[in-house]
Formats: C-alpha cells, sequence, structure tokens
C-alpha cells in the first residue's frame, strides 16, 4: 500500500483482527465515493466490470445494488467454474425473501456488488453475523429498493479452506444464523421450516418451527409462496 501515492486512498489497520464485517461497516462510514464497492483480500476483478455496474446503476434509479456473477477457482486461480446469482431485474423483497425461503446466498457478497453510498449509510450493520453475513448485508441494501445483475462474471472468487466463512462458523452456528436471519426477516414459509428443521438447531428453536408449521398448516399464501419457491429455485439456480 506505500507504494500508491494518491490522497484519494487511505489506509486503514485495525489495531486487532476484529473479523471481516467490523471492517466491511469500517469501510461504509470511511467511504467518501457516490458509488460503493467493496472487493475481499483474495479475489480478483475483471476488466469493465466496474464501468458496466456504473452505468447500471446510473441508469435504474430504483436499484439497491447491481449485481454480478462470478468465476469459482482455486488459490492459484485456476479450475474455474462460473456461479451464477439471482439473475436480472426484480423487486428486492422478492429476491430476500426467495433467497430466504430456500436457505440459499442468491445474492453472493460485497465482491459482487456495486451500490449507492446513501443506500449504504441507511444499513443497519449486524457483526455478529458470519456465515450468512454476506446475505444480510445484501439484504440490507435491498430493503425497499430495486435488485439488477448484469448477468456476466465480475471476478474471480479463489476457494480455499481458510477463508474468514470456513474458520470461525460450525454447523451449528451456521444453523443458529439462518435462523435468526430468517426470523428477523419475518419470511417464514412450509419450505423454510421443513429446511430449518433438518438443521442442529436447539430443542426451543425446533419448537418454535414446529408452532409456526402448526398455525400456518392450510395457509393458502404460505403453501403457494414455498411452492414457488421451490419451483424458481430449479428454474434459476439448477441450469
Amino acid at each position: 500500500m506505500q507504494r500508491y501515492k494518491d490522497t484519494r486512498l487511505e489506509y486503514i489497520v485495525n489495531p486487532q483482527n476484529r473479523g471481516p464485517y467490523y471492517s466491511f461497516g469500517l469501510f461504509l462510514k470511511k467511504a467518501r465515493g457516490r458509488y460503493l464497492r467493496a472487493l475481499c483480500a483474495d479475489d480478483v476483478l475483471i476488466p469493465d466490470v466496474l464501468e458496466e455496474q456504473v452505468k447500471a446503476l446510473s441508469r435504474f434509479r430504483t436499484v439497491g445494488l447491481v449485481n454480478c456473477d462470478m468465476i469459482e477457482t482455486d488459490e492459484r486461480l485456476e479450475n474455474r467454474r462460473l456461479v451464477r446469482f439471482y439473475p436480472g431485474f426484480e423487486n428486492g423483497q422478492k429476491v430476500t425473501a426467495y433467497a430466504l425461503h430456500i436457505l440459499m446466498n442468491v445474492i453472493g457478497g460485497p465482491s459482487n456488488y456495486m451500490y449507492h453510498q446513501d443506500a449504504a449509510r441507511r444499513m443497519n450493520m449486524d457483526d455478529s453475523y458470519n456465515y450468512v453475513g454476506d446475505l444480510k448485508i445484501g439484504i440490507e441494501l435491498l430493503n425497499g429498493r430495486d435488485y439488477l445483475n448484469i448477468d456476466r462474471p465480475g471476478f474471480y472468487y479463489r476457494r480455499h479452506g481458510a477463508t474468514a466463512t470456513a474458520v470461525a462458523t460450525t454447523e451449528l452456528s451456521r444453523a443458529e444464523e439462518w435462523f435468526r436471519l430468517v426470523k428477523g426477516s419475518n419470511q417464514f414459509c412450509h419450505l423454510t421450516c421443513l429446511r430449518l428443521l433438518r438443521m442442529p438447531l436447539s430443542a426451543r428453536r425446533k419448537r418454535e418451527l414446529l408452532g409456526w408449521l402448526v398455525r400456518h398448516l392450510f395457509d393458502r399464501d404460505s403453501l403457494r409462496t414455498s411452492f414457488q419457491a421451490r419451483k424458481k429455485s430449479w428454474v434459476n439456480l439448477n441450469h
């Protein structure tokens, strides 16, 4: 970093490791640009993706974030595989509901998307999340806004065993985070409850899920929502 002599750059070092989401919150407070975009340390941008995302944000004023797909690689940027996220233009709340109904991050992480500074200022950052922290950020940015994917890969994502998610989470903590996120977003449906019940949650959490299922067993709207989410997951994520 010392090689870059540019007054627009600010280099900040935390006195101790506070985790990626603490640092992301600090970035949101410090960033001064009209458009914001994070890039995790081991990811690599693909040329022209920034230009495309800026154009999209400028054109579609209701969009909370402009997403892109990614190319997953190993530590040496080899063995490449295209990974797609929720495609096209969509109401942000529908994207949020879909992700939480099937318990899958269909938005990606901060390395995927670009957004307006004012949208970032309204975010409610919660660095207690680890496993679903990326999805939580995306949901916050989409609150009351639309979603757009430029439907092309924008960066190389290096997958390895030492990522913060792999190191800092367990099967139990991941299940608990999914439950908290679904409940906090008020996105329970039959499909979500059944998926959560298969996870290693506490007995108290499972009783709460079973209680919801009993109360909404014949709720047509929830049944329709679950069926649509199940059907859409095969159409969008398994092509």
